[in-house]
């Protein structure tokens, strides 16, 4: 059994911690190893307040900053309390020549704070994606299903940019429904 490797990075004001089980970091396009299974998986939590600091340093918020709205302890907008992903990678070869392959993948998305003309919170979803087929030497045939659930999600409400914002209405821009394709490549 191939040993664990523990992953962490810090992005964008969270730290993303991974637990890989043989297998590379999360995004690096590694597959699976031949005739077996990988997987990955992440999850971040986001600082929940908002704080100003110069040169490393905690300080009070301008009250400039204050007369817009922020304060000490206010959730910032658009960055969700926490995320987590999953996926989950199978080849198998069918042949000397060819190899069955099959990729799942999760995507969890918790609660997120977003402002139209009133902030709301926006509740967490769950996105998988499917993708399945057949692999050769220089080319490869996929199935894909994305959003396999079919799950609609409020991404955002801040959708100033269509229209003028009023209290009795709320804009919410959602996800792409369920899409099933094909996907083809040939290597020259």
């Amino acid at each position: 059994m191939p040993s664990s490797r523990l992953f962490a990075c810090v992005a964008s004001g969270a730290l993303l911690l991974a637990l890989a089980g043989g297998c590379a970091p999360p995004g690096s396009g590694t597959p699976a190893p031949a005739g077996g299974v990988s997987g990955r998986a992440g999850a971040a939590q986001s600082a929940d307040e908002f704080v100003a600091r110069v040169n490393g340093e905690l300080t009070a918020l301008s009250q400039e900053a204050q007369a817009a709205g922020f304060t000490p302890g206010i959730k910032i907008i658009n960055v969700p309390e926490y995320t987590a992903v999953a996926a989950l990678d199978y080849q198998q070869p069918i042949n000397d020549k060819l190899a069955a392959v099959f990729h799942l993948s999760s995507s969890l998305i918790g609660p997120i704070e977003d402002q139209a003309y009133y902030r709301e919170k926006l509740p967490s979803h769950n996105l998988v994606d499917l993708k399945a087929g057949v692999v050769a030497r220089q080319w490869a045939a996929y199935i894909t299903a994305t959003n396999l659930t079919n799950k609609l999600a409020a991404l955002t409400i801040d959708n100033t940019v269509f229209a003028w914002q009023q209290p009795t209405i709320t804009r919410v821009s959602t996800n792409q429904p369920r899409t099933i394709g094909i996907d083809v490549t040939c290597k020259f």
